[in-house]
């Protein structure tokens, strides 16, 4: 299963595939949007901070830090969609917004759009995750390898 296979909706899908669109990319396909559809901005994109929780290993919470988002809420009709994407990227708030409301609405020009945007970002999306994969790869440490080797720890050790 990848990107464009239609299971989980437009939404999703778009925001696996979305960091590896150009902004104006994102700008156009918005474009062609507002052009197939009603649309409505009902909130328009804003930053926020998100404080990010986590847990340490004895189930102890902590808080990491604070994390940039966008938001946005978008309307197509009676349907409504919300988004809020990592960074300041409103036009990737807008797209992520409006692919929920589309899928809420089913309109199927707008649809149409999305799907043939996903398409087009797929493969660009994989390549990038092919190429993390490979540099990551290189940095891997065979334990295994080296258990007969003896490190010397000088004063610090016996």
């Amino acid at each position: 299963m990848d990107e464009t296979t239609p299971v989980f909706g437009l939404k999703p899908r778009l925001l696996a595939v979305l960091e590896a669109a150009e902004r104006a990319e994102l700008e156009a396909v918005l474009d062609r949007l507002w052009e197939k559809a009603p649309f409505a901005v009902l909130r328009p994109p804003q930053p926020a901070l998100l404080l990010v929780a986590a847990r340490d290993p004895f189930a102890t919470p902590f808080y990491l830090g604070e994390l940039l988002v966008t938001e946005a809420e978008v309307g197509l009709g009676e349907a409504t969609g919300a988004a809020t994407v990592c960074g300041d990227e409103p036009q990737g708030a807008l797209l992520a917004a409006a692919a929920e409301a589309v899928d809420r609405s089913g309109h199927p020009e707008a649809k149409g759009v999305l799907e043939e945007f996903l398409r087009r970002l797929a493969p660009r999306r994989r390549r990038k995750l092919q190429e993390t994969a490979h540099f990551a790869a290189a940095t891997r440490v065979r334990f295994d390898s080296m258990a007969g080797e003896r490190i010397d720890f000088g004063s610090l050790g016996e």
